[in-house]
């Protein structure tokens, strides 16, 4: 595939990554995604042979985006404990959307564990790299690996509930609340 041919293919999944989340997966059409991107919906089916297809690549892309943003973390900030305090501030850099629709990695998942299963597990491989990051981060700090794992548990179980309670009621307080006990919580480790 060419350079037009990718930027193509990634401007059809950046489109079905933002509807995906914002409608929902079982929600969004082919003619949707053609809408949003600007492609004729024809172009899809040389990308992409199915949605369940364009799915995967959703959740490669967004993989790689969170790696990429745990690594800039290892980057710029010198300590564990420093890098664990910017992900507890992530949910604030965009708590308009999660109030209005979620955790984009826990309404996909939640929804595909409804409808489809064997995609559901792909899911699974979002959450594993945010809590492994997290054990990391912890052991580095001097926790046993499975000290680590049980707090990592924890810290991704309380982001989770936060931004459910917060597109539950409508309301951000509920990220703002968490995210000021758990950079305590995290500022004591």
């Amino acid at each position: 595939m060419g350079q037009k041919g990718e930027a193509k293919r990634v401007q059809i999944v950046k489109a079905a990554n933002d509807l995906f989340y914002k409608q929902g997966f079982g929600a969004t059409s082919f003619a949707d995604i053609a809408k949003a991107s600007g492609l004729p919906k024809g172009n899809f089916y040389f990308y992409f042979p199915s949605k369940d297809s364009l799915l995967n690549a959703v959740l490669d892309d967004r993989v790689q985006s969170l790696q990429s943003k745990l690594q800039s973390f290892e980057h710029n900030y010198a300590t564990p404990r420093e890098r664990l305090l910017r992900l507890a501030e992530m949910p604030i850099k965009d708590f308009e959307n999660i109030t209005r629709y979620g955790c984009p990695m826990g309404s996909l998942s939640s929804e595909l564990g409804k409808c489809c299963e064997e995609l559901e597990t792909r899911t699974i491989e979002m959450f594993d790299v945010l809590k492994n990051w997290i054990a990391g981060q912890l052991t580095e700090m001097g926790q046993s690996p499975a000290a680590s794992q049980a707090t990592a548990r924890h810290i991704l179980t309380t982001m989770q509930g936060a931004a459910l309670m917060a597109y539950t009621y409508g309301d951000p307080v509920w990220i703002e609340d968490t995210v000021a006990h758990m950079k305590a919580t995290i500022a004591a480790l």
